[in-house]
C-alpha cells in the first residue's frame, strides 16, 4: 500500500502544479485585460501623429516648390521679361538685378536679352556692346552668357564681357573666380581665371590671353592646336 500511496501523492502534486500554472496564466490574462484601456488611449493618439507627419510632408513640398521656382529679375525699377530685348541708351547704363542677388550692368549702347531663367541661374544673350556681371555663387548655379558666337559659362564670379559686332571682336576680363569660354578660334571650354583678359579677333583668327595689368599690346598667344575655323 505504501507504493500505491506514494503514486497517489505524485499524481496529486502533478495536478497541483498544473492548476498553479493555469492560475498563473489566468493572472497574466487578467493583467493584460486590465492594461487594455491604457493601450487604447495610445492608439487614440495615432491620428494626431499622422496629422503631424502629413503637415511636415506638406511643408517639405512647399519648400521644394519655393526652391525650384525660377528666378525673377528687374530691369531698372521694372519687372523683367524673358526674351524681351533690352537696349541701353546712348549715354546711360542699364542694370539688371536677379532675385538671387546676381547683377548685370549693360553699358551704354548695349543690346541684350534674358533668354531663359531657371531656379539655378539664367541664360543671357549679348548681341552687341559690353556688360559687367557679378554672379552670386551657388553650389549648383548654372549661368551662361552668349556673346556673339561665344558662350561664357559660370557658377559664381565677377567679369566684364564685350562683343564688337562690326569688327567681330570678343573681349573678356575676369575680376573674380573663373569662367569657361567656348567659340571660334579658341575651341570648347577654354578656362579664364581671375586677373586674365581674353581677346579674340575673328577676321584674323587670333586669340590672346594676358594678365589684366598688361593686357594692352603684351598678351601671349594661346598655346594650343592651330586655330579652329570660325563657326
Amino acid at each position: 500500500m505504501s507504493a500505491l500511496r506514494e503514486f497517489g501523492q505524485r499524481v496529486k502534486k502533478a495536478q497541483d502544479d498544473a492548476l498553479g500554472k493555469l492560475d498563473f496564466r489566468e493572472q497574466a490574462r487578467q493583467r493584460l485585460l486590465a492594461e487594455a484601456p491604457v493601450r487604447r488611449v495610445h492608439f487614440a493618439r495615432r491620428p494626431v501623429a499622422i496629422g503631424l507627419v502629413a503637415a511636415a510632408a506638406v511643408a517639405a513640398c512647399v519648400a521644394w516648390l519655393v526652391i525650384s521656382r525660377p528666378l525673377t529679375f528687374q530691369v531698372g525699377a521694372t519687372a523683367g521679361r524673358v526674351e524681351e530685348w533690352i537696349a541701353a541708351p546712348v549715354a546711360e547704363d542699364v542694370a539688371l538685378r536677379f532675385s538671387d542677388g546676381t547683377e548685370v550692368n549693360l553699358e551704354a549702347r548695349t543690346r541684350a536679352r534674358v533668354a531663359e531663367v531657371t531656379s539655378r541661374g539664367a541664360k543671357i544673350v549679348l548681341e552687341r556692346g559690353r556688360a559687367r556681371l557679378r554672379v552670386t555663387p551657388h553650389r549648383h548655379g548654372r549661368w551662361q552668357v552668349d556673346v556673339g558666337p561665344f558662350a561664357v559659362r559660370v557658377t559664381g564670379t565677377k567679369f566684364d564681357v564685350g562683343w564688337e559686332s562690326t569688327a567681330e571682336r570678343f573681349t573678356l576680363l575676369v575680376h573674380e573666380g573663373s569662367v569657361s569660354v567656348s567659340g571660334p578660334v579658341i575651341g570648347a571650354d577654354r578656362p579664364v581665371v581671375r586677373g586674365q583678359r581674353l581677346e579674340v579677333s575673328l577676321p584674323h583668327a587670333r586669340a590672346e590671353i594676358s594678365a589684366a595689368a598688361s593686357a594692352e599690346g603684351q598678351g601671349q598667344r594661346l598655346a594650343s592646336a592651330p586655330p579652329a575655323p570660325a563657326r
